[in-house]
């Protein structure tokens, strides 16, 4: 096997070890929570296309809803089923995200990049949570399709390549009101890569993007349309817009070197910021035509935190920055813009200022093997220390609740009583967090299907303890 092989196999593997341990963890300390079980309850009070066209708070998305429609007809209630659909489309998109690295151009850096995205801390918070995760999941996925097909088109000049990529872009409309942004990312490609076209051809490529923008203005004006009053505008405060984007990135800078942010300066963060601004300035340095990457590169992430920033969902300020699931769905652009950049660099030039010995461990396979080691390592570690974090500790208590509860429910239902009854009662606050209209037993309990009446009194009266499980009253 030659040492490219190995390579390759050594990332593969270490990524998807890295993945399997993270989902066993998922699966362990998590359950479907808050606005989960009021999309179950949905599905029971409304037909198919009825539920799928109502609002998710203030976003029309389908297509979340079709999928959770799917896992509750299913296998109703079954978490590790959920997350196994999103890990689904966390792989499609890993996929996808291949496929776009090796159209722009083939080289060893493509593998160590989807390793840095496979391998990502922030990968966790999406499969803790369904309703938050399907939406990050199928936007990523549908974005990765999108921008794969529209460089297709761009080297192939067949537009069933750009209908496909259209057709992703629309979708993801359905998903996650991100997706506006897609034709930015798209447009900002086309402009990193007209050095590899005519420009006269370039040029006249951008005009097929307008349907793109047409379509995302369209969303974005109905989007802001349809908020509801319960959410007041953060404005367009410039310091607090800077603060935000400023910190933001200083997030997801240290996402990318698997630190735990803190919300704190210190040594680590800043030994951090150095390693990001000196390879900034030597990747310029080297390339001039890395400038205008760099540019488009942090204009296209930049949008995405200024869209947070302003945001009348926004009711948290700078504390929404301290927000994991808002930077996975950001590390494929990171990946994307990072090989641009790099196929820039020269390895050679860049190894040539350290000394011979230096050279030689630097670019010996055990170096590589137990740097890709390390990096996997830190990041799982630390994605279990934020799991265990005050933010993530009430997925835990969901879970045993929720065990309990399924187990002291099946037990009824494979013996039922004449005339069951529960109390009036509520689940606890920590399952269903904001949505408190589902904390009721009488609400919370159809969801497993179950006969029973609510508030009377029967010989066979029962009633839900602290931890979940179903007793006797009477």
């Amino acid at each position: 096997m030659t040492a490219k092989k190995i390579a390759g196999t050594a990332l593969l593997v270490i990524a998807a070890l890295y993945t399997a341990a993270t989902v066993v963890s998922v699966v362990q300390h998590s359950h479907f929570i808050d606005d989960d079980y009021e999309n179950f309850y949905l599905i029971l009070h409304n037909s198919f296309w009825d539920y799928i066209f109502i609002l998710n708070d203030d976003q029309c998305v389908p297509l979340h809803r079709i999928f959770t429609y799917v896992i509750y007809a299913l296998l109703p209630l079954n978490f590790p089923f959920a997350v196994a659909v999103l890990l689904l489309l966390h792989l499609l998109a890993v996929g996808y995200l291949y496929r776009i690295l090796r159209l722009l151009g083939d080289s060893d850096v493509n593998g160590v990049l989807l390793f840095l995205y496979a391998t990502n801390v922030f990968l966790f918070v999406p499969l803790l949570w369904w309703s938050s995760g399907v939406h990050r999941f199928l936007y990523v996925l549908l974005a990765t399709i999108s921008i794969y097909y529209y460089l297709k088109y761009r080297l192939a000049s067949d537009r069933r390549y750009l209908l496909v990529s259209f057709a992703a872009c629309g979708a993801a409309f359905f998903v996650y009101s991100k997706a506006t942004l897609i034709p930015f990312y798209l447009l900002g490609l086309d402009v990193c890569l007209m050095r590899r076209v005519p420009q006269p051809q370039g040029v006249k490529r951008f005009r097929v993007l307008a349907p793109f923008f047409g379509a995302s203005l369209l969303h974005l004006i109905w989007y802001r349309a349809n908020i509801p009053n319960a959410f007041s505008p953060s404005g367009w405060d410039l310091r607090h817009i800077t603060e935000f984007i400023t910190q933001s990135f200083n997030f997801l800078g240290e996402g990318l070197f698997t630190v735990v942010y803190n919300g704190e300066n210190t040594p680590l963060n800043a030994l951090i910021g150095v390693c990001c601004l000196g390879f900034f300035v030597y990747s310029m340095a080297r390339a001039r035509a890395n400038i205008l990457i760099w540019l488009v590169g942090l204009g296209a992430i930049g949008l995405n935190f200024l869209l947070i920033a302003t945001s009348p969902r926004n009711v948290f300020g700078l504390g929404s920055v301290l927000t994991h699931r808002y930077y996975f769905e950001l590390v494929f652009l990171v990946v994307i813009f990072l090989k641009l950049i790099l196929d820039n660099l020269s390895v050679g030039q860049a190894l040539s200022w350290f000394p011979k010995p230096v050279q030689i461990v630097l670019q010996s396979q055990r170096f590589h093997l137990a740097l890709i080691v390390v990096y996997a390592s830190l990041s799982f570690f630390n994605s279990q220390v934020l799991m265990g974090t005050p933010r993530y500790a009430r997925h835990n208590q969901v879970k045993a609740y929720m065990e309990n509860l399924s187990t002291s429910v099946a037990r009824l239902k494979a013996n039922p009583p004449e005339n069951l009854a529960f109390v009036d009662g509520n689940v606890p606050e920590y399952i269903t967090g904001f949505k408190w209209k589902m904390r009721p037993y009488r609400m919370f309990l159809q969801l497993f299907k179950i006969n029973a009446a609510y508030g009377v009194l029967t010989e066979n009266l029962y009633t839900i303890t602290e931890t979940g499980e179903i007793e006797r009253v009477r």
